[in-house]
C-alpha cells in the first residue's frame, strides 16, 4: 500500500498554495502515488479540475496498460476541503482577543479550528458542497468563510465525510475535545493529524 497526500493546498488556497491542481496530480504520478487529497482553504475551486484532469489522465493510462498487457490501476481523486471550524459558532463576530499556548495574540472568531473535510462518496461530496457555501453566507463569513459545530450535525448523512483535525503541538485528547457534544455518527469519522511544527 502506497502513500497517499490527505492534505494538500493549490493556487487556490490563497496565500497558501502555488501549485496548479494539474502540476500536484503529475508530481504524484512521478512519484508512485495513485492518489490524493486537494483540500484548499474554505473553498473547492479546484474540485472540477482535479476531477476533469484525473479523468483525462485515467483514460490515458487505461489505454497504456492495455497495450502492455498490464493491469490497469487509476489514479483516484479524492474530494475534500480545509474548513474553518468559528470556534464559538459562525454567528460570532466580535473582535475579542486571545493569546494561544505560543503567546501571540489572536480573534478569537476570525478564523477557527482548521478541519479537514474528506468525500467518502457522492453524498459526502454534496454534504461537503453545503458545508462549504455555508461558509460564504453572511452570517458565517468573517474574514474567511467559516462552518460551525451546528453545521456539522445539520447533515445526517455526515457518515460519508472524514474529519481529519490538525493537532498543532497539542495532545490528541485535546485536538478531540472541541468536538465533544457531536453525534456518534460524526465523532467516529474523527481522526487526529499530527502537526509537529
Amino acid at each position: 500500500m502506497g502513500f497517499t497526500h490527505l492534505h494538500v493546498h493549490s493556487h487556490y488556497s490563497l496565500l497558501d498554495g502555488l501549485s496548479k491542481v494539474e502540476e500536484i496530480v503529475d508530481k504524484c504520478l512521478a512519484t508512485g502515488m495513485n492518489a490524493v487529497a486537494l483540500t484548499d482553504h474554505g473553498n473547492m475551486y479546484g474540485i472540477k479540475d482535479l476531477l476533469d484532469y484525473c479523468k483525462g489522465v485515467n483514460k490515458k493510462r487505461k489505454a497504456e496498460a492495455e497495450e502492455k498487457g498490464e493491469a490497469f490501476v487509476p489514479f483516484k481523486p479524492i474530494v475534500g476541503t480545509e474548513a474553518y471550524c468559528a470556534r464559538r459558532g459562525r454567528h460570532s463576530m466580535k473582535d475579542d482577543k486571545a493569546v494561544n499556548g505560543e503567546g501571540r495574540t489572536y480573534v478569537i472568531d476570525r478564523s477557527g479550528w482548521h478541519l479537514i473535510l474528506l468525500a467518502k462518496n457522492m453524498v459526502g461530496y454534496h454534504n461537503l458542497c453545503r458545508l462549504v457555501s455555508h461558509g460564504y453566507m453572511s452570517d458565517a463569513f468573517y474574514h474567511t468563510p467559516r462552518i460551525d459545530k451546528e453545521l456539522l450535525e445539520q447533515w445526517h448523512e455526515l457518515r460519508q465525510i472524514l474529519v481529519i483535525v490538525s493537532n498543532r503541538n497539542r495532545t490528541a485528547k485535546k485536538s478531540g475535545n472541541r468536538f465533544i457534544g457531536l453525534p456518534v455518527c460524526i465523532k467516529t469519522c474523527i481522526f487526529i493529524q499530527n502537526l509537529p511544527h
